[in-house]
């Protein structure tokens, strides 16, 4: 079920199974936090990361967890600005899934005999045959090149030209008002109300991304809002640590503009992706590592070895952003990156106009 997002699988897994760690996010969360990796291998962990996901399917899949007989003793949730975007819409996968409370038994039979999972088997099978493994990439997208062909500089401004134009991204919100409904941020809390209520330690952070996709936010007129939702975020957090406690509840802020959002960006011709993101917005498991080593203690750190990539990052406070002195060596790539996609942008959403 690569290929289609994993609403499916996440929804039959966490209807049928109990485990000591939930993480929740979109495709950030699905690449960069290792459920088997050092810091969560000695508990029962399961990342329940949608591609692309909308904020509304986040609130779906903790409705689940709310819903479970057994709660986890620990809820991770991983938020992006993005799935918050009011143009963002539900995925054909999403329909068919438990998220969406479709009965297990007809999740199952849908998505076996849907054509994209048919596809999904005779592709495997026969790459199986060939010994080799699956043909997915760690989005589930299928593989094009080898990725010593991928460009990685023209692979890095494709994805930031899709944030530019996708409805379902950054092309969904209203650069002329805060559009981010309040709806939503309410149904959030709520969720995370009755799942803190239930004994289960939440823990909430924003994903960090390289500060070309910081420019792009604040290029397209979107900083006030960006803003907004941070500290939407952070109010969820204090509303809850006042019913539970701080032992019970914790935001951490690693979205800013600081030496990790910072580092440097793919050069002309290269091939090698840099090391720490796989592209502006995904990081890799060395760095979701580090979030970890902060998430899981609830505490702040001394800085150790990379630890400083992190460092501004405190327990229950927003890491403002200075959004005239967080500078990029391409602030004249991501301004011509602007223009040059504001009509297609204009064709989704006349805000844009």
């Amino acid at each position: 079920m690569a290929a289609l997002g994993f609403r499916s699988t996440h929804g039959v897994v966490l209807n049928r199974q109990d485990f000591d760690i939930i993480l929740v996010g979109n495709s950030r969360l699905q690449i960069g936090i290792n459920p088997e990796g050092p810091h969560l291998e000695r508990y029962s962990a399961y990342s329940a990361g949608l591609q692309a996901a909308t904020i509304d399917e986040i609130i779906s899949v903790l409705r689940i967890i709310a819903s479970k007989e057994n709660l986890p003793k620990q809820l991770m949730l991983a938020l992006d600005f993005a799935m918050f975007s009011p143009g963002a819409r539900y995925t054909a996968d999403f329909e068919i899934s438990p998220l969406n409370r479709v009965p297990v038994w007809k999740t199952l039979l849908l998505t076996t005999l849907s054509v994209t999972g048919v596809k999904d088997a005779y592709t495997t099978l026969a790459r199986n045959r060939e010994g080799k493994v699956a043909n997915y990439n760690l989005l589930g997208h299928y593989h094009k090149l080898w990725p010593w062909q991928i460009d990685q500089r023209k692979k890095f401004f494709d994805e930031l030209k899709s944030y530019a134009v996708s409805p379902n991204l950054y092309a969904g919100f209203d650069p002329k008002k805060v559009s981010i409904e309040t709806g939503r941020i309410l149904e959030l809390q709520s969720v995370l109300f009755d799942i803190a209520n239930g004994g289960t330690r939440v823990s909430i952070w924003t994903n960090p991304l390289h500060v070309s996709m910081l420019k792009l936010i604040d290029y397209l007129g979107l900083a006030p809002e960006f803003d907004y939702w941070k500290e939407s975020l952070l109010k969820i957090s204090d509303d809850l640590e006042e019913s539970f406690g701080m032992d019970k509840v914790s935001f951490w802020d690693f979205n800013y503009c600081g030496k990790l959002a910072t580092h440097e960006r793919p050069v002309e011709g290269s091939t090698e992706e840099f090391y720490i993101f796989h592209d502006p917005s995904h990081y890799k498991p060395d760095i979701g590592e580090l979030i970890l080593s902060k998430v899981l203690v609830s505490r702040d750190l001394e800085n150790t070895t990379n630890q400083s990539f992190l460092s501004s990052a405190k327990h229950s406070q927003i890491v403002p952003i200075n959004w005239e002195t967080c500078n990029s060596n391409m602030d004249r790539d991501i301004a011509e990156l602007v223009l040059q996609t504001k009509e297609d942008r204009c064709e989704v959403n006349k805000s844009f106009c």
